[in-house]
């Protein structure tokens, strides 16, 4: 089995979103006519536990290369940019954003691929 390149250092804080959930929130505040700005995107994770989260439905046991020569994000090993993903998301959900586990979206991915469908190179 090969090896699950990540973006960014352990620790590092990251918040994200499944596209459907987006797609999900988005017809809700227009079609309830929602005004003003929102946040949409997940609580704050670490980036190892959102890793954790995905090796959790890969069939097989993938090793995870840490090394930042990996990093296609281009973020700051020092914790300089953490603040970026830690965003407020208390306006969406109070306006219906759902986001689902990411063990979930994991999966709904695994199953794609076995499909025979191919992810775009990273990042993505």
């Amino acid at each position: 089995m090969g090896t699950l390149e990540c973006a960014a250092r352990p620790e590092q804080p990251i918040q994200w979103l499944d596209a459907r959930d987006l797609a999900n929130f988005l017809l809700l505040v227009t079609t309830g006519r929602f005004a003003g700005p929102f946040t949409a995107v997940s609580e704050t994770w670490t980036m190892r536990d959102l890793v954790e989260a995905w090796r959790s439905v890969v069939p097989a046991e993938l090793a995870v290369d840490w090394a930042p020569e990996v990093d296609r994000f281009h973020l700051p090993h020092d914790g300089s940019n953490d603040g970026t993903f830690q965003l407020d998301n208390a306006r969406a959900v109070a306006a219906g954003l759902r986001v689902r586990p990411p063990a979930a979206s994991a999966f709904d991915c695994v199953r794609w691929i076995r499909a025979g469908n191919v992810p775009p190179p990273p990042p993505h």
